[in-house]
């Protein structure tokens, strides 16, 4: 029951922060900070779809500390998913 308070009093937060953003890129990355915090993970990036590729759109600065050689651009045929 504490858990399940926590997780809510944390999405409320996390929405009122993404409430308050002022542009598209602001709201991206506090939807990645925001999703990183709730799930204790370390890091976390966010693609969007430009066309037929996804491209990087947020990330967390941990995240943006990959090398750009190792960060992959996925392209993805009309119709179909990525698993």
């Amino acid at each position: 029951m504490e858990q399940e308070r926590k997780r809510s009093i944390a999405l409320q937060e996390a929405s009122r922060k993404v409430a308050a953003a002022h542009d598209t890129d602001e709201v991206l990355g506090l939807i990645v900070n925001e999703s990183v915090r709730l799930v204790g993970a370390s890091s976390a990036g966010q693609w969007l779809l430009d066309g037929e590729a996804l491209v990087p759109s947020a990330s967390t600065e941990a995240f943006s500390n990959v090398p750009t050689r190792e960060r992959v651009t996925f392209v993805n045929e009309a119709g179909t998913s990525i698993d």
